[in-house]
C-alpha cells in the first residue's frame, strides 16, 4: 500500500523520521548487514538490501 501511495517527495520527508526511529533499536545495522549478505547471492536487489532505501521507496 505504501509503495502505491508514497512517492519520492513524501519518502524524502519521512526519511529522517525513519532513520532516527530505526537507529535507536539498531534495526538498520542488522538489516543492512543481512541485506549485504543475501545480496551477494542474488536473493535481493541492491536497493532492497539497504533498510532506509527499502522503506522509503
Amino acid at each position: 500500500m505504501l509503495k502505491k501511495t508514497t512517492h519520492l517527495p513524501k519518502g524524502a520527508k519521512i526519511l529522517p523520521i525513519v532513520k532516527s526511529a530505526t537507529e535507536k533499536v539498531k534495526l538498520v545495522q542488522h538489516y543492512n548487514k543481512f541485506g549485504e549478505m543475501v545480496n551477494k547471492y542474488g536473493f535481493v536487489k541492491k536497493e532492497d538490501a539497504n533498510f532506509v532505501q527499502y522503506i522509503t521507496q
